[in-house]
């Protein structure tokens, strides 16, 4: 199916072959699904803070910060195109959808609507109207990166979704005055997120009285996916060449995975709202941050003691309570009939992990992920996002 001139162009990109040829494999074959055992619910993997403890929370969290690392991570790399889809759809067939007849309705409602009729010829019509929104020749939002989008209209300014994370990020990721966050970015819209930072970060550290630390990088080419036609055949370009999809924002734990910090919050770019709005934010980020540093002072705890030469056997017993009853993690069957040398060896591969807290909101019907137990590859049944 791939000759030579293929596997060098695979190689080029950075991607592994024996990937490519497992995603071949699973275009064809299917990929296997998740081995859902059950939803997650308050009471069973979901706990529900009242405010008492998110007070709590929130305060150890503020007192960490003068020594920890705290970066705000923020996947910004997805382009807007998915969020114009009807809009390219009116243009493409002609006849208005019902989320082209709502944008024209609102219109004067959203905050890009000034820099919009700028670019408008006099008597514009609804055709002109949209192609004005996503098309090249007006806003180019069709196009462009959420980030730089305007999302928010105030009395006195309008703001991208990228300024949204910085004023976020001010009110609770501020360390010793400074705010580190890290964006990822799209390399050819590299130099429209330098401008916007260059306007805004001096702006926003003045309001706010910190220092910004931005960072950006790129999704790496090397997680890439190799496209396919309906019939699963490798997709090629015009040239002959092997066409390649950048892979979901999994694929970004490369880009996590290289932060040098000791606490990072993760936040989509569009996963933003307004000042009036932002104060359970701030409440649940700073609790979310506290439980996670409150959990990890105990799991090294017990690290250290599971590591030692003979662990002693009520130890191994708390531990063994806390990665079920704390982290959820189901252990197998008949594990505390086994020898306590055993039981710790396996307890430190559990524990001995990234700490991951995740905020969950109520399910009303909407599209995204949730939150399940599933059992992996090697048996274990754990809390994971599907």
């Amino acid at each position: 199916m791939l000759d030579r001139r293929d596997w060098e162009c695979v190689k080029a990109h950075g991607i592994d072959p024996e990937a490519v040829e497992a995603q071949l494999v699973g275009f064809r074959e299917g990929f296997p699904y998740l081995d859902v055992v059950r939803p997650a619910s308050v009471g069973d993997g979901i706990l529900r803070l009242d405010d008492s403890r998110l007070a709590t929370l929130g305060r150890r969290y503020d007192r960490a910060c003068g020594v920890c690392r705290v970066v705000k991570f923020v996947p910004a790399s997805g382009a807007a195109t998915r969020m114009f889809r009807e809009l390219f759809g009116y243009l493409s067939s002609g006849e208005e959808n019902r989320v082209t007849a709502e944008v024209l309705g609102a219109l004067e409602r959203f905050a890009f609507y000034d820099r919009l009729r700028r670019l408008l010829p006099p008597g514009a019509s609804p055709e002109d109207v949209v192609r004005g929104i996503v098309g090249p020749g007006g806003l180019g939002y069709g196009n462009m990166p959420k980030a730089l989008i305007l999302f928010h209209r105030y009395p006195a300014e309008v703001r991208t979704a990228l300024e949204e994370h910085l004023t976020e990020g001010a009110q609770y990721a501020a360390c010793g005055g400074r705010v580190a966050v890290h964006f990822t970015v799209s390399p050819e819209h590299a130099g429209d997120f330098g401008r916007v930072f260059d306007a805004a970060l001096p702006k926003y550290g003045e309001r706010f009285g910190v220092e910004y630390d931005v960072t950006v990088s790129v999704q790496k080419s090397s997680t890439d996916t190799i496209a396919v036609n309906p019939d699963n055949t490798p997709f090629r370009n015009g040239d002959g060449s092997l066409l390649f999809r950048p892979a979901g924002h999994g694929a970004l734990i490369e880009n996590l995975n290289e932060m040098d910090a000791d606490l990072v919050f993760i936040k989509n770019i569009d996963n933003v709202t307004t000042d009036s709005r932002r104060g359970d934010t701030v409440v649940y980020k700073k609790a979310l941050a506290g439980l996670l540093l409150e959990v990890q002072e105990k799991i090294h705890g017990y690290l250290r003691m599971l590591e030692e030469e003979t662990p002693a056997a009520e130890g191994v017993d708390a531990a063994e309570a806390f990665v079920r009853d704390i982290l959820h993690v189901e252990l197998p069957e008949g594990f505390g009939a086994r020898a306590a040398a055993d039981r710790a060896a396996f307890l430190c591969r559990v524990l001995d992990r990234p700490v991951r807290v995740c905020g969950m909101v109520r399910n009303e019907g909407e599209p995204g992920g949730g939150p399940f137990f599933a059992r992996s590859a090697d048996g274990l049944v754990s809390l994971q996002i599907a």
